[in-house]
């Protein structure tokens, strides 16, 4: 397997690969064992889940950030993003949120998964535009649970906790002993989209109590479930390319698409108490830094990229991967008030969300989010507007969107692919914590040039 590892990284990008060559042993996600330093980052994760203390304060971000992170967190995850919904949310988009949550609940499958061919079971085939990826079952299951913990849903919390249990379930029993979730139909794209929602569920799960609705009945072992999150971020871990990138099959050179679902769930795992390995933060950082034009900054506290390219060897940018690099820099530790991250953010604003391109939204939203200022009031309330005039209104499509196949994924993920990413979009307000917010742009620059004269 390790030679045939390495063969595959010397391979060209966009040279034809055989399935035999690559299906075969990757099939048998068992088979892939982990390297030495993803078995000590797992062996180091903590063993019991943790219930924070109503008072305690935790940062969000990668390691090696100040304290300056955001301080709001009562009564655990939950309890935060349930305050911050009714703070920051708006009666319209809470109910198109209530309206998407519900048309995906009724599209759940009997085995507890989700498939991006939507129309199987009570559908009956009444909702049109399903996805081309078919067998990608783990990487519709997981996208489709991702709304659901957005809005505080749990296996132990919420109207919906039956559903997310199920899911959970189906993503734990997909999950190979190695921690592999990923499959030819799905790839990467699959095993992070998936490790997202397992350690997204584990935050809650472990730093909020059973809520009153919560019986004697338990859904999902929280160990299990530990353990799937703990080993699928260190498969993450042990799949990254020698690029610091990461791209369909495991350990292939990068590209910037691919490597923003796995820094979302580095960075969950961080905020659920998983840890990170610093190690892969620092080479996704390079990988960063070789797709990242027109920097902007200064050599004594750095310079960071205003766009984004989809690989290091085709600099052509687009909107997407420019968001997707823009909100990886913060996730890995770049404040968004950053001179060269303000020149791309107002720049973001400026031109607006696009309407259809779920992907370029859902990556914009958060980097303008992180940003904060009139810069997100007038983005959000322009994304809000647009999403619920499009929210489909009438039959069995209630509640779902579909947007054509104008963005990265719309042929791929169908209609619920558009329903999970505009859900997440018109969640942003609240499912998310600032991570620089307390902090001022002079703060930044004097932070920054303190360390890079140490």
């Amino acid at each position: 397997l390790e030679s045939f590892l390495q063969d595959l990284e010397m391979l060209r990008v966009d040279q034809p690969i055989s399935a035999e060559l690559v299906i075969a042993p990757i099939m048998q996600p068992d088979s892939l064992a982990l390297t030495r330093d993803s078995q000590v980052f797992a062996q180091e994760l903590p063993t019991q889940p943790r219930v924070k203390d109503a008072g305690d304060e935790s940062t969000i971000g990668m390691p090696g950030e100040s304290g300056d992170g955001s301080s709001v967190n009562v009564e655990g995850e939950l309890g935060g993003r349930t305050l911050r919904r009714i703070e920051f949310s708006t009666p319209e988009a809470d109910y198109a949120i209530d309206r998407g949550l519900n048309w995906l609940a009724r599209h759940q499958f009997a085995d507890g998964g989700w498939g991006f061919e939507h129309r199987v079971g009570d559908c009956g085939g009444r909702c049109p535009h399903p996805g081309s990826k078919r067998g990608a079952r783990i990487a519709a299951t997981g996208l489709a649970l991702l709304p659901f913990l957005g809005s505080g849903h749990s296996p132990e919390h919420g109207e919906y906790r039956t559903t997310v249990a199920a899911g959970i379930n189906y993503l734990i029993d997909s999950t190979s002993r190695q921690g592999s979730l990923w499959r030819p139909e799905g790839e990467m794209y699959g095993h992070g989209i998936a490790t997202l929602a397992l350690c997204e569920c584990y935050g809650i799960m472990s730093q909020s109590p059973p809520g009153p609705e919560y019986d004697t009945f338990t859904p999902v072992d929280a160990e299990k479930l530990r353990r799937a999150a703990a080993s699928a971020i260190a498969f993450i871990v042990d799949a990254q390319a020698v690029d610091g990138g990461w791209r369909y099959r495991p350990r292939e050179r990068g590209d910037t698409s691919v490597v923003g679902w796995q820094i979302m769930a580095l960075k969950s795992a961080r905020d659920a108490g998983l840890g990170t390995n610093q190690r892969t933060i620092n080479a996704a950082q390079v990988f960063l830094d070789s797709v990242q034009v027109g920097a902007e900054g200064d050599p004594r506290y750095g310079m960071v990229g205003t766009s984004y390219a989809y690989q290091p060897n085709k600099r052509k940018v687009s909107s997407a991967t420019t968001a997707i690099g823009l909100a990886c820099r913060i996730y890995t530790g770049t404040s968004p008030l950053h001179p060269g991250m303000e020149i791309a953010v107002k720049r973001i604003a400026a031109h607006g969300p696009i309407r259809g391109n779920m992907y370029y939204n859902l990556y914009a939203n958060q980097v303008v989010f992180q940003h904060g200022g009139a810069e997100w009031d007038s983005w959000n309330q322009q994304l809000n507007q647009a999403l619920a005039e499009s929210q489909s209104v009438r039959g069995h499509m209630e509640g779902s969107w579909y947007f054509g196949h104008g963005d990265h994924g719309g042929r791929a993920g169908g209609r619920l692919y558009a329903t999970a990413m505009a859900c997440l979009c018109l969640e942003e307000s609240f499912r998310h914590l600032p991570i620089f917010r307390n902090e001022s742009r002079l703060r930044v620059i004097e932070r920054l040039s303190a360390a890079a004269n140490e």
